[in-house]
């Protein structure tokens, strides 16, 4: 899928948008066609990077304090209560919308994080759950094979902390 060779060089500029506030586009040339990336800041420490590739997949990056849980995120991944957002990415190719969103809590544990997405994910009538445990890091997911609908989260522990990742894919009602 182009939309993942796009991910890693959007992410690259990442380090170059950090420290403006005006808006900048840039065409790169990939080798197999072109990109085309929109860097900026909001002036409240929250950078944005959307990179667009020649048949359009799309793939939009926001980080800083001022980031925030996508407000069009599905009922089955909601804001996690008391997680603060570190970071997120996400893409459209045309098909599919997917959303990652790293985040960091002190009030809740690893567990409670899992538990938490899983009634979500259950209400949603999402099936096909796959999980894994090893060492306090835990990962879950489960997907809806009929509509498009999936969900992955992964949640550990370090310095006091719950991090990880909640990422979820939806495909536009039509």
């Amino acid at each position: 899928m182009r939309l993942i060779r796009l991910a890693p060089a959007a992410l690259l500029l990442t380090l170059a948008a950090c420290g403006g506030g005006d808006e900048k586009t840039t065409t790169i040339d990939t080798g197999n066609g072109k990109m085309t990336v929109s860097q900026g800041s909001d002036g409240e420490g929250q950078t944005r990077i959307e990179t667009t590739g020649d048949n359009g997949e799309k793939v939009t990056m926001t980080a800083g304090p001022a980031t925030a849980w996508p407000a069009d995120a599905p009922a089955f991944a909601p804001a996690l209560p008391g997680a603060t957002v570190v970071h997120t990415m996400g893409g459209n190719d045309g098909k599919t919308t997917s959303q990652m969103v790293m985040y960091e809590t002190t009030t809740q544990s690893p567990e409670e994080v899992v538990a938490f997405y899983k009634e979500k994910a259950r209400a949603a009538g999402l099936g096909k759950v796959t999980q894994i445990a090893s060492a306090g890091n835990f990962m879950f997911g489960a997907e809806d094979e009929a509509t498009g609908r999936t969900l992955s989260v992964q949640a550990g522990k370090s310095d006091g902390k719950t991090s990880g990742a909640v990422t979820y894919a939806i495909k536009p009602k039509g």
